[in-house]
């Protein structure tokens, strides 16, 4: 079918020929003209145009001078036929392809696709006017198309669940849209007469200006989006017959194009546009939650793609990957772990007693084992000799244990941990990377608790590195929830470095007081006294507070980075701590191994250390504040498992069994916290211990009656001093609770095996406290 355009003086203004749907369109560029072969074989032929011969310079002198209006026109005039075609014919493919959209989208059998993301992906292609993303112009898959595919197909290389990402169905349409003919636009041709009413239209929209404005009213009236249509009826019946014409061809293209983008937002949020984890409850409340926060994301992230070039879409896909170089080491661990894991894993190896120089049938099976993993190269023979010791010596190194070069329970224990178990700590690993607070800030400080080390970062270099003690994993019951909880974990957060203060004083937290100091008031009524502590009046309210020194818990400096927990970085004086692998030993705050060096380097990269000056302060032993020129930004986050200097996989202590629970296959129960149960079946009532009755003066009064008073004072009661002039009777005064007998604390190497052991256990190991923040 050949369709011309007929000449007609005045016609009726036509109607609006598109409605419902089709009305809230909006509409962009598409493509470049040509004729479209469809199922009508419709092609739109070019007519006579307009006269551009030029006026002679005598010709032009004898015309009368052409009005701002007339000169306008004239131009206009001389516009419609050359740049009105593109318009109507880019009007006419976004048209078509919204339609195909819609009833795409409605087809629910067809795709694999969400109610919710059905109606989101409707949205983002609207307010895009139905532009295509990934196709080249509706036509084909572009260089965006064929990059996007590259990442979801090896979405597995990072630990991802493939499944949202529709692999199976983009096979078989991009074969399907590969097979068909090349889309070809609409080419629209308008003759002299045409050309004079769409001009004497354009004169109705009452304003005479930039034509491109006009142009683009004139193409939106024709396809009836407008009010006002334009007295061309008969164009507007062939602009709406062209776009019936390309919607069969489009309906392969579309449902490539969809499921594309659907799979794209998979993606996207999976690798960053999900993760709220730096917004606070507050900001996540006003953005209506993380839902609303990403799929407001999913439209800013989409505006983006719609305009940008293929290098930004390229640099597009990399700002998703997370920063730290963490993440790209461990997709290679992945991809090793995954690769012996298809191979059969390792057998168990039962243990035994080895060290160097045994020779047993049970050293073969060890060097088989270690040598799936890389620490062993080397004859498998039953001799263990100096390889075996520096392979085992390094298998101890990389999980935490103390290294002996000899096996003990703790290694066969971690050795003998299944390779698929080890696969899935890595996966969950990268994951908890896709969720890290740290983005692109070029400078920050970095406490992986797992690993009890804090780290400096400088434009992508690692300038520091220093052990710390992090929060204990002892648990106790929670009133409010009835089950037992973590007490003293060290919570993960971000904050920002903002002031150092040395010769701190300490302010006991309440629940120590309470737990700690009071059993040792009541033990001894002067133990305040004796420890360097003062009941301190601090802004109207008497605290426990410990003087600045050598002893203070804080030690000489600490660092403050205002956060919700109220935990922070410090100096300590129990050194010994950080001679231990596993170092969970705190209330919360992270206790640092060489704290003069960091304040040093904090100091100095915000041009305000003075080493002079800083001795008189510590000198001084007076409380002094130095805030930050530039405040510095910490992320205190939770990976079980690293990759080292030396490329080795270190798989850490689970210390608060977050993994644990992350990777089982259901959530944990809670444990109940309930009276004992004796032997017998029967519940037992549980005494409350003595306690201490501090006052709002600021006046302690002992379960006896002694009184402690603020200003160091003590007012014995009669049963104290009896028991103190007669010590004979101290067994029947503690079974009455005038005292009560210090609690005994596991000697140093046995709590930091039992915190080692617990990496590898299913159960956890419960740390005691030290007394100390």
């Amino acid at each position: 079918m050949v369709c011309h355009l007929k000449r007609k003086r005045r016609i009726r203004p036509a109607g609006r020929l598109v409605t419902g749907t089709a009305i809230a369109l909006i509409l962009s560029a598409c493509a470049d003209s040509g004729p479209t072969v469809g199922d009508g074989d419709l092609l739109l032929e070019s007519s006579l145009l307009p006269s551009t011969r030029t006026s002679s310079p005598q010709e032009q002198q004898v015309l009368p001078q052409r009005s701002p209006r007339d000169q306008w026109l004239a131009e206009l005039r001389e516009s419609i036929p050359q740049e009105l075609p593109d318009r109507l014919s880019e009007l006419a493919l976004s048209q078509a392809a919204g339609l195909v959209i819609t009833q795409t989208l409605e087809q629910q059998r067809e795709l694999p696709i969400n109610t919710y993301r059905r109606t989101l992906l409707a949205e983002l292609y609207t307010h895009q006017g139905h532009r295509s993303v990934f196709l080249d112009r509706w036509s084909a898959p572009g260089y965006r198309a064929n990059l996007l595919l590259g990442e979801v197909r090896s979405a597995h290389q990072q630990g991802l669940n493939a499944g949202p990402y529709h692999l199976d169905q983009l096979d078989q349409l991009e074969q399907q849209i590969q097979g068909l003919e090349p889309l070809v636009p609409v080419h629209f041709s308008l003759d002299e007469p045409m050309v004079e009413a769409l001009a004497e239209q354009a004169l109705s929209l009452g304003a005479i200006g930039d034509n491109q404005e006009v142009l683009d009213a004139l193409a939106r009236q024709v396809a009836g989006l407008e009010e006002g249509g334009p007295e061309t009826t008969e164009l507007s019946e062939v602009f709406a017959a062209a776009v019936e014409q390309l919607k069969p061809a489009l309906r392969e293209r579309v449902q490539f194009e969809v499921v594309l983008c659907d799979a794209y937002l998979s993606y996207a949020r999976d690798m960053r546009l999900g993760n709220v984890s730096r917004l606070t409850p507050e900001q996540l409340r006003q953005g209506g939650g993380r839902g609303q926060i990403t799929a407001d994301r999913f439209r800013e992230t989409f505006a983006y793609l719609a305009s940008s070039s293929e290098e930004e879409f390229a640099h597009h896909l990399e700002w998703l990957y997370p920063t730290h170089p963490q993440y790209s080491l461990l997709m290679a661990s992945l991809a090793r772990y995954r690769a012996i894991v298809e191979a059969g894993g390792w057998d168990r190896v039962p243990p035994r007693s080895l060290q160097p120089g045994s020779r047993h049938s049970r050293v073969a099976q060890l060097k088989e084992r270690l040598a799936i993993e890389g620490f062993y190269q080397g004859p498998i023979d039953n001799h263990y000799d100096e390889a075996t010791e520096r392979a085992v010596r390094s298998y101890q190194e990389s999980h935490q244990m103390e290294v002996t070069g000899a096996t003990h329970t703790m290694f066969w224990s971690s050795l003998n941990i299944p390779a698929e178990q080890r696969l899935a700590q890595i996966g969950l690993a990268l994951e908890r990377w896709r969720e890290s607070r740290i983005d692109y800030e070029p400078y920050y400080v970095f406490v992986n608790i797992p690993d009890f080390h804090a780290e400096v970062w400088r434009n992508g270099q690692r300038e520091m590195r220093f052990k710390v003690v992090v929060g204990n994993n002892q648990r106790e019951c929670n009133p409010q929830t009835g089950t037992m909880e973590l007490v003293n974990a060290t919570p993960m957060f971000h904050a920002e470095i903002e002031y150092l203060v040395f010769n701190p004083y300490w302010y006991v937290p309440d629940r120590i007081r309470r737990d700690e100091l009071d059993v040792e008031i009541i033990e001894n009524p002067a133990w305040l006294q004796e420890n360097g502590y003062e009941v301190a009046l601090i802004e109207g309210v008497y605290r426990i507070r410990q003087l600045p020194g050598e002893e203070n818990a804080l030690g000489l400096v600490k660092f403050m980075l205002p956060n919700p927990f109220n935990v922070y970085m410090h100096d300590t004086p129990r050194k010994q701590y950080f001679r231990f692998p596993i170092r969970a030993f705190s209330h919360g705050c992270m206790r640092v191994e060489n704290p003069m060096a960091y304040a040093e380097y904090l100091l100095s990269n915000s041009g305000q250390w003075d080493p002079e000056r800083i001795q008189r302060i510590l000198d001084s032993r007076v409380e002094t504040t130095i805030i930050l020129d530039q405040p510095v930004p910490i992320f205190v986050e939770y990976y079980v498992v690293t990759v080292d200097d030396q490329g080795r996989t270190n798989f850490l202590a689970d210390i608060y069994q977050y993994d644990r629970d992350r990777l089982a296959p259901s959530p944990p129960t809670p444990v109940p916290c309930g009276p004992a149960i004796a032997a017998t079946g029967e519940s037992q009532v549980e005494q409350p211990p003595p306690t201490v009755n501090w006052q709002n003066d600021g006046v302690a009064v002992l379960p006896d009656g002694t009184i402690l008073r603020p200003d160091g004072t003590i007012e014995f009661s009669p049963e104290r001093l009896a028991a103190m002039a007669q010590p004979e009777q101290s067994e029947q005064n503690n079974e009455q609770g005038l005292s009560t007998p210090r609690r005994e604390q596991p000697d140093q190497r046995s709590r930091q095996q039992e915190a080692g052991v617990q990496a590898d256990q299913t159960e956890p190991e419960i740390l005691p406290d030290d007394h100390g923040p």
